[in-house]
């Protein structure tokens, strides 16, 4: 099954099917991301395309992969750069209403 990554606001889990073969990952894609979260929960218009549970398939089909092809999914040091610039602005944003 071939999947899109984008949730509509009536679907608060924002999971796929487990027999997706492909997704297609819509918004900041996770290698731009930290590990521990999926960084589109930060972006309000971004939302639509968060999911924890996608996120950490992500996560599991790269760790699973050979070493040397990670480096093409963003595991060098532009990629870190990228991150903590990322992760500095968002711990610098008012989150209150």
């Amino acid at each position: 099954m071939n999947m899109l990554k984008h949730f509509r606001d009536n679907n608060e889990k924002h999971e796929i099917p487990e027999d997706a073969y492909v997704i297609h990952y819509l918004g900041l894609k996770p290698w731009k991301c930290n590990r521990d979260y999926d960084c589109n929960w930060d972006i309000k218009f971004h939302s639509n395309f968060a999911s924890d549970s996608v996120y950490k398939r992500w996560w599991k089909v790269h760790d699973g992969m050979a070493k040397e092809l990670q480096y093409y999914c963003g595991d060098n040091k532009e990629g870190e750069m990228i991150i903590r610039q990322r992760v500095e602005a968002r711990n610098n944003v008012d989150f209150t209403l």
